[in-house]
């Protein structure tokens, strides 16, 4: 792991405030290979056995790792380090967090504002670019300032928490990522299950709800909930 083997043939640039596991589903997508192809060609997850991304790399990339991301990739070390959640210091501080522990780096995750699991996400947001923000898996960050409309939390297809931008396991790893449509495996009893299981498939750019004010000064004033637009984001 920590290993690029080669660039991929073709390359985007980061969305500004996405993640990592977003820019890698973009870069998928792009590419026409599955997600597993993508982040073990990032020196991401481990060349064999199933994918699995260590939970630290939401938060910080080690040397190694940010030296493979940006060889794979083409992206700059300084547009890689601004993939993971450690660009919001003072939000969030990345340099306590338990390393070699999933439950108890969840815990700390939680303690520290993040979402248990998942994301929300700005439906239209989606609908423009399909990238998933970091500010997003904060807990406290339930408006899109920019759009002046409420964070979706769940999937009206499925009723579950949009799991493409799982910290550690990933749905689906094995398929080319389809980009705007909730890719949650199917509800038990629905479609395939196992390696061959499907996506949910339902649209992420549903009817937006609007949070009630006219201009996004005034809903960035009364929600100032974009870690982005404050001075601890780097």
């Amino acid at each position: 792991m920590a290993t690029a083997s080669r660039t991929l043939p073709l390359l985007l640039e980061p969305v500004e405030d996405e993640t990592l596991l977003s820019f890698c589903r973009r870069l998928a997508a792009r590419n026409e290979a599955s997600l597993t192809c993508v982040l073990r060609t990032c020196g991401l997850v481990a060349e064999r056995g199933p994918v699995v991304l260590a939970p630290e790399h939401s938060l910080v990339l080690e040397p190694p790792v940010l030296e493979a991301v940006t060889f794979a990739t083409g992206i700059t070390s300084d547009a890689a380090s601004r993939l993971v959640l450690s660009r919001f210091r003072g939000a969030i501080n990345p340099g306590d967090y338990p390393r070699g522990d999933p439950a108890r780096l969840r815990h700390w995750g939680v303690r520290s504002g993040l979402l248990p699991a998942g994301s929300r996400l700005c439906p239209i947001c989606v609908r423009q670019d399909g990238a998933f923000r970091l500010a997003w898996r904060f807990s406290w960050v339930y408006a899109c300032p920019v759009h002046r409309v409420l964070l979706q939390a769940t999937c009206p297809g499925c009723g579950r928490p949009y799991s493409c931008d799982a910290v550690v396991a990933p749905p689906l790893p094995s398929m080319v990522p389809v980009l705007g449509v909730c890719g949650n495996r199917q509800s038990r009893g629905q479609g395939r299950r196992g390696p061959h299981a499907l996506a949910c498939g339902h649209p992420l750019a549903g009817r937006p709800l609007g949070c009630g004010w006219t201009n996004s000064v005034a809903c960035s004033e009364r929600w100032p909930t974009w870690p982005t637009s404050r001075s601890w984001a780097r």
